[in-house]
């Protein structure tokens, strides 16, 4: 996955002359030639897909979630790019607006959502979109970022985005969108890889998913939209890679079960056995 965003956006460091910016991030681009040419490049580079940065984000300094970033027109020529080659856009947009925009672009999930409407979430079931929540490094950032040392604004702008953001994910949810479940987690100590079971247990508790339909988002939906890997991977079921683990207990009765690496009795990867406590 490559990134891609416009000058003044999420993924700018808003904090530096441009021209140091630009050197220490390349994968900004504005107006379509430099669209499609960061596309391009970023194919060539070996992407499995682009994502594009459609919206400002808690992260960005200067912006803010619903600010709108690319035009429609730039969205499209990254979008045709990555079809050219059998693969998909991706795009991180937050507020309502950048949402429907990035859906009209032609873009397959909607990285973490805040803010879809009602129009947009028909247009997500229109054009058979996931959204992709994160609700985890919200969370994340609201209980430890001050003393992670993270910028107060970015904690504020968690904290507003919090509980709509699980009003959303349900709404959507209960409408038909799917929904894949993903963390955003980058290895910090804050955001540590290997948490992506606290994504279920938060679609649990506060989007009020049943356990099995976490599960799914997980598996399933996250492979089929947001990997491209479907044909592959997710289900438990024939001519699929055998991915699967054994745990001490019922998911289904205790979403949060899934975090104790403690309880994981087996590790099976594609069809073989890498780790056994069951004797």
């Amino acid at each position: 996955m490559k990134e891609r965003g416009q000058t003044f956006g999420h993924g700018d460091a808003h904090y530096l002359p441009i021209e140091y910016a630009r050197q220490l991030n390349p994968r900004i681009c504005d107006r379509v030639p430099e669209c499609i040419r960061a596309a391009r490049l970023a194919l060539r580079e070996g992407a499995d897909f682009i994502k594009v940065m459609t919206s400002g984000g808690v992260m960005s300094q200067r912006d803010r979630p619903e600010y709108t970033q690319f035009t429609l027109e730039e969205i499209k020529a990254i979008v045709r790019e990555a079809e050219k080659v059998g693969t998909f856009v991706t795009a991180h947009c937050q507020g309502t607006e950048t949402i429907k925009l990035s859906i009209q672009g032609g873009i397959r999930t909607s990285e973490h959502a805040f803010y879809p409407d009602e129009e947009a979430i028909e247009m997500a079931l229109e054009k058979d979109v996931a959204f992709v929540p994160t609700l985890s490094i919200s969370q994340q950032i609201i209980r430890g970022g001050v003393e992670a040392g993270y910028p107060s604004w970015a904690v504020e702008k968690a904290e507003e985005a919090w509980e709509e953001s699980c009003k959303t994910v349900e709404r959507s949810h209960r409408a038909g969108v799917p929904i894949c479940a993903a963390t955003d987690f980058c290895g910090s100590p804050l955001l540590k890889f290997g948490q992506n079971a606290m994504e279920l247990e938060l679609l649990v508790d506060k989007c009020h998913f049943k356990p099995m339909e976490a599960i799914v988002a997980a598996t399933r939906n996250a492979t089929q939209y947001a990997c491209n890997l479907g044909d592959k991977i997710g289900p438990v079921e024939e001519n699929k890679l055998a991915d699967i683990i054994i745990v001490d207990g019922d998911p289904l009765k205790d979403i949060a079960l899934l975090q104790d690496v403690e309880e994981v009795e087996m590790v099976m990867k594609n069809g073989v056995i890498e780790v056994d406590r069951r004797l």
